[in-house]
């Protein structure tokens, strides 16, 4: 290979390794591959072609010394941005980094070009040389300067005041500034005194890149801070009068990202947030007393969260988490995590932010919450949740004591919470025509009331009153509908059990509609045979199960439901026993009447 041919791959190895690198670490989503592309190509085909024209009119016009001092760079940068006074009219062009890039690119490309007419002039002379010169300092200016344009023009699409506005077009005027003091510099100086101050040049404004950048993100996060309310020092009432504001604020920033990287990457980038909040969230609660359980699942839910976040920035890419990094506030925020909550209650543990903040969390013992979750289980719409998810959730439950007489709901309320009986009694009834009270029962320690309000919150069915002194552990609606709503393996525990008394409610119509028939058809015999083999079928551990949830300071004995002994209280296990028991015992009784009357008729 000869030196010339080295020198001209050297010219533009720059551009395609920078526009292989955009394109291979997926900085951008597909629209703007081809932004970044029809900037490397105007850079390199449409602003150098204009600019060769015009300089050589000039060349004919001024002197060569004003035109490679004064006139020539001015021209090029002008020309270079007008891709991006271009976009900088389109959703693409966003943000200033955006412009930044973009920019770069433009100054690659005219660079490229540039490179091979030098070498194309010096071939007889050091075209390697001039190759490697130009690659680390005239490339490097072109592309700064023109990224500092970018950058410019990206920040004043912001509203800004006067002041601040003067001074992003001062960014445009100073990327002409340090083109004008590079060509001034190349012309008076030679050998390694110009390669070394031309790469001193080119760096610097690299640094000066990255200042803008951060100062400019820097900025971005404070307006987006400000417009949710989470500054530190922010009282509760100023933050809740903005919580419309910043709902509205989150969900214009996310249909802004949209545009740019694309509705799949916003998806995952609510994901990323939300996962980021939760491990700040879980952090948290290690803080609070709890089972040991508790903060062994706590850890290991923790490890699995930091593998899905590693997932998650793999998927977005360099470019879209280096821009969350520095435009949301710090995941382990607590403000930023409610917010987060507020925003997406489905995928933020919001239960868990709540309880740090209301120290709900410190009211019960370790050993308390155990027991407090062995009593939930016995729960039967809470028997198939885990243990350590009942004792998470213990640390909403709040003690309270009634006095004698004092209603705890009445027959129409809305039902907004249960009650587990510690000590004394609750006195159960319903309203009757003439308007009077009719007692129904009395629930005790051990007893649960108004489990079903948590889940559907529907109007009570009876009236609850204390009778005698009172104290009971209350869990409220609003703290499990948000205990729940981001831990899809509770719901789908409770689903569970609800398809199952589905089934047996269906089962049970099934069943009432056959031994109607049979009754009807006077087939007693066959109902009674069908009764028996209905106790056969039972498994008789579902019995003592469902007796033990029940009544769980109590010997489970299932032969009174086989006898029917047993009070019918819930569709569960033993209901269809109950049920076949029901129409045996009518069949028998019509039996017997009618063999009454027959011998009656003899």
């Amino acid at each position: 290979m000869s030196i010339e041919v080295l020198a001209y791959i050297i010219a533009i190895a720059i551009p395609i390794f920078y526009t292989y690198i955009i394109f291979s670490l997926d900085f951008f989503g597909t629209t703007k591959r081809r932004i970044v592309l029809v900037c490397l190509l105007w850079g390199a085909l449409g602003a150098y072609t204009l600019a060769y024209g015009l300089n050589t009119l000039m060349f004919s016009i001024l002197s060569a010394g004003l035109v490679v001092g004064l006139t020539a760079p001015i021209l090029e940068e002008i020309l270079k941005s007008l891709v991006l006074v271009y976009y900088v009219q389109r959703p693409e062009f966003r943000y200033i980094v955006d412009g930044a890039i973009y920019g770069f690119t433009a100054g690659i490309g005219f660079a490229a070009i540039e490179n091979i007419q030098y070498i194309n002039n010096d071939l007889a002379g050091g075209a390697l040389t001039l190759a490697v010169s130009r690659v680390l300092s005239t490339n490097l200016m072109h592309a700064t300067a023109s990224a500092i344009v970018g950058l410019s023009l990206g920040a004043l699409r912001r509203v800004r005041t006067p002041m601040r506005r003067a001074f992003d077009l001062a960014g445009i005027f100073g990327a002409m500034l340090i083109h004008i003091i590079f060509n001034n510099i190349v012309q008076e100086l030679e050998g390694p005194v110009l390669l070394l101050v031309a790469i001193v040049l080119g760096v610097s404004g690299g640094v000066i890149i990255g200042v803008l950048i951060n100062q400019e993100l820097k900025e971005e996060k404070e307006r987006f801070s400000e417009a949710l309310g989470l500054h530190v020092g922010v009282s509760t009432g100023e933050r809740e009068a903005v919580q419309n504001v910043g709902s509205a604020a989150m969900e214009e920033i996310f249909k802004e990202m949209e545009h740019s990287f694309g509705g799949d990457k916003v998806i995952l980038i609510r994901r990323l947030l939300a996962t980021q909040a939760n491990i700040g969230i879980l952090r948290n609660n290690l803080k609070a007393p709890a089972p040991q359980r508790l903060y062994d699942a706590w850890e290991k839910e923790i490890e699995e969260l930091k593998q899905e976040v590693e997932m998650l920035r793999k998927k977005l890419g360099v470019y879209v988490t280096s821009y969350m990094n520095n435009i949301f506030p710090e995941p382990s925020d607590p403000l930023w995590h409610e917010e987060l909550g507020r925003f997406d209650p489905t995928l933020v543990h919001t239960f868990d932010s709540f309880m740090r903040v209301s120290e709900l969390a410190h009211s019960f013992t370790p050993e308390q919450l155990d027991a407090l979750a062995e009593r939930l289980h016995h729960i039967d719409i809470m028997n198939d949740i885990d243990l350590t998810d009942l004792a998470n959730l213990s640390r909403a439950i709040v003690v309270r004591e009634f006095n004698d007489g004092h209603v705890l709901f009445r027959e129409g309320d809305i039902g907004d919470a249960m009650y587990l009986i510690e000590e004394g009694e609750i006195d159960i009834s319903i309203n009757q025509q003439d308007g009077a009270q009719k007692h129904l029962k009395y629930l005790g320690p051990g007893k649960v009331v108004g489990e079903f309000a948590v889940l559907d919150g529907e109007k009570r069915s009876a009236t609850g009153t204390a009778h005698g002194n009172l104290k009971v552990l209350e869990l409220n609606r609003q703290m499990f509908l948000m205990f729940i709503q981001s831990r899809p393996r509770v719901i789908f525990a409770m689903l569970k059990v609800l398809a199952y008394k589905a089934r047996v409610t269906t089962r049970s119509v099934e069943d009432s509609i056959q031994y109607a028939r049979l009754i009807a058809d006077g087939k007693y015999e066959e109902l009674r045979a069908l009764a028996a083999q209905t106790r056969a079928a039972i498994d008789v551990r579902d019995i003592q199960k469902h007796m033990v949830q029940q009544n769980s300071d109590e010997e489970a004995d299932p032969g009174l439901l086989l006898t029917g002994d047993a009070e019918p209280t819930d569709i569960n296990a033993t209901t269809p026993i109950k049920l076949c028991q029901t129409f045996a015992t009518v069949a028998t009784n019509l039996e017997v009447h009618e063999k009454g009357l027959m011998g009656g008729d003899n």
